[in-house]
Formats: structure tokens, sequence, C-alpha cells
């Protein structure tokens, strides 16, 4: 069952982003791969969320992590709005799932759009970029959102923002997930 979620997950990125065989070899290369959250990453998260959230974010749960680039704005490629409605739709439907931006750049300006957005995501600094180059993610906007299984390795590769299909995979995976107590 894993194998095809992954392979179906992997032809929905692919198909999305008109990548080809190159984005099978991306998704192939990220998927397991373990995402490492690191003391100081963590850390910057306490200085904008509540206690709830940052619990949420670092408990051994599936959750969905979007990493927002320095090239492009911030608050334009978070998709607030969108994730909003979706993180809504889990709660009513499977529970509350975290979100977690990882942002590049100007956190300062992610912290208010989130929070005006009424979003419940925790947003992470990482000024340097190191969080990618920790964990050798692809900077690319296609490649960059992910949902991780409690043990933080990549599940799923792609974001579901404007692909419906790809949304019914999330929340499917997710539920395979939490009945595996949120182990892939």
């Amino acid at each position: 069952m894993k194998r095809v979620v992954l392979w179906i997950g992997a032809m929905l990125v692919c198909a999305g982003c008109g990548s080809g065989r190159q984005g099978d070899g991306m998704v192939q290369r990220l998927v397991g791969q373990k995402i490492v959250f690191s003391d100081s990453l963590l850390a910057s998260a306490g200085l904008w969320m509540s206690d709830s959230l940052w619990s949420q974010a670092v408990a051994a749960v599936p959750k969905i992590l979007v990493c927002v680039t320095a090239q492009e704005c911030n608050v334009c490629q978070m998709h607030i709005p969108q994730w909003n409605i979706y993180m809504r739709e889990l709660k009513r439907w499977q529970g509350e799932i975290p979100l977690i931006f990882v942002v590049a750049e100007r956190p300062e300006q992610a912290i208010p759009a989130v929070r005006n957005g009424h979003c419940p995501a925790t947003v992470l600094a990482d000024p340097g970029s190191g969080f990618w180059e920790a964990n050798n993610l692809p900077v690319h906007p296609v490649f960059n959102t992910f949902l991780l299984d409690g043990d933080n390795r990549i599940v799923l590769v792609g974001s579901p923002i404007g692909n419906a299909a790809m949304w019914k995979l999330y929340r499917s995976t997710i539920d395979s997930l939490r009945a595996d107590n949120g182990r892939g």
C-alpha cells in the first residue's frame, strides 16, 4: 500500500509541474528521508507561537512541512488562506495535524501573515538556509512541501495547493499514518 501511495504521489507531483523524469528521481530521493529540525531552528519558533502549537510541532505525529525559500515572496508562497481551509477540514474530519512553515528570509513578515490569516501554523526562522543544507533539500517550490510521518520521514512530496487529487492523497495518507500510530 505504501509503495502505491508513494508512486501515485510522485505521478501527481510530476504531472503538476511538468518535470517528467527529473521529478520522478527527485521524489524517489526525498521519500523516506528523515527531516532534522536543529535546536536553533526549533528555538526560533518560541518567539512567535503558542505553547500548544510548539508541542504539536515537535510531537511524534504526522505533520505537513512547507519550506519557504528566499527566492520568492514569503507571504505569497505560503498560500495561507488555502492552508487555513485545508487545516480546518483536517481538524473537522481527522483531528489536528501540525502545519509547519520553515521560512528562509524575512520571518518577521511571515508571522503576522499567519496570525492575521488565523492559520494554525508554526513558523520556524531559517535565516541562513541551513535547514535546506542540513536536510539536503532542493531549493525548488515544487519540491518544498512534504507530508512527514511521526518520525519526521518524508511520506509525500508536493503541494496540494491548487491540486485536488494531491489533497485527496494527503488526506488518505494521513488516515493511513494515523491508523499506524503516525508511522509509515
